[in-house]
């Protein structure tokens, strides 16, 4: 039981450092490239993730 927790924990943690990269890389992006160039392909590209990656995570 304790294991599972622990696991669980461990992969929530993991998951919001993913978020957290990938805000960071949207930020990034919208700086350097404006909102009218933003794209979210962009953003994958930054983080070297597929978008499909990134709808999984948001």
């Amino acid at each position: 039981m304790i294991f599972s927790l622990n696991f669980k924990k461990r992969a929530m943690e993991a998951t919001m450092t993913t978020k957290e990269k990938i805000i960071e890389s949207a930020i990034s992006v919208i700086q350097s490239e404006g909102t009218a160039n933003y794209s979210l392909a962009k953003v994958a590209e930054k983080t070297g993730m597929t978008k499909a990656a990134i709808f999984y995570y948001f």
